[in-house]
Formats: structure tokens, sequence, C-alpha cells
């Protein structure tokens, strides 16, 4: 595959990982938020050109949900397209890695999870165990504090939270 997609709920480390599978590759990164590629829609070849030039790279397309999108509900089929034809074109793009995050994964264009292209998924929705886990190590970690209750009793109270979120609250 050319490209993977990570989905679920903000806060989750769908950006972090793919920063973590450049480095574990020893692949360069680059990032670029899609919303800001839909606005400049000619940004996407100076990423691809930036990309060709120093790879083996790992390409971060973030809070891709536009730039993914089912070219027949979206609002800029246009740019989809241009990503179609820059990923398969007749310049192929060797040694390059595209990871889209997503928090929807649910109206992706069908050319874009082919194989081949974005054809790999990977879900980032936590588990209410991994949940415990973490808020348990977080407060592990800060033994001056005191805490009202358990770790169990705060997921009661913040249910639906993510990590990140969880984090940021303690």
């Amino acid at each position: 595959p050319r490209g993977a997609v990570f989905y679920g709920p903000a806060g989750t480390g769908k950006t972090t990982m793919a920063m973590v599978l450049a480095k574990e590759t020893g692949w360069r990164f680059l990032s670029a938020s899609a919303s800001r590629l839909l606005q400049h829609p000619h940004e996407m070849d100076k990423l691809v050109d930036q990309a060709r030039d120093i790879r083996p790279c790992v390409v971060l397309l973030d809070e891709a949900e536009g730039l993914l999108r089912s070219r027949q509900s979206s609002m800029h089929p246009e740019v989809t397209n241009r990503l179609l034809s820059l990923m398969d074109g007749p310049q192929k793009l060797h040694d390059v890695f595209f990871v889209a995050t997503t928090n929807d994964a649910s109206d992706l264009d069908e050319a874009m999870v082919r194989e081949g292209r974005f054809s790999e998924f990977f879900d980032f929705t936590p588990t209410d165990d991994a949940l415990l886990l973490t808020v348990e190590a977080y407060m592990r970690e800060r033994p001056q504090v005191r805490w009202v209750g358990t770790a169990q009793d705060l997921l009661e109270r913040y249910p639906d939270m993510s990590q990140g979120n969880l984090q940021g609250l303690l």
C-alpha cells in the first residue's frame, strides 16, 4: 500500500503514531493539514515534490476527512482527484508512505481506499480497559496529588473521553 488511514476519536494518538512510524523506520516525516490543502490545492504538489526530494518519507495528512471524502459529497473533488493522480500518476511515488488521520472513516472515496492507495485501516478508538490503564498509570506517576476516588470512579464521571482529553483533565 501507499497509505494508511488512522481513525478514531480526537486525542487518541493518531498523529503521534504517524511520527513514531517515521522514526522507527528511519524515514523522514512531513505533515500537512488537510484543511489547508483544501484551501490551497497547489500546496499538494509542493508537499509531494518535497516528499519525493527527501524520500524515504512518511507524509501525514492530518484531519483528512475533507480530503478523502467521497467525491460525490465533497465540496473539493478536484483536490481529491489531484491526490489520486499524484499517488498513481506517471511519476510513481516510491518510498513515500501517506498516513491520513480522521475522526470518521465512514464516507471515504472508494478510489482512495482501493488496494495500493489508502488500503490499510487502523482503529484508534480506545477500549475501556485501555482508558483505565492510562488513568491508573497517570495517577501512579503523580503520588504527590491527593486523588478523590479511583481511576474507575473518574472514568464513570467522564464517560467517552479519549486518553488525550483525560490527561488534559487530570
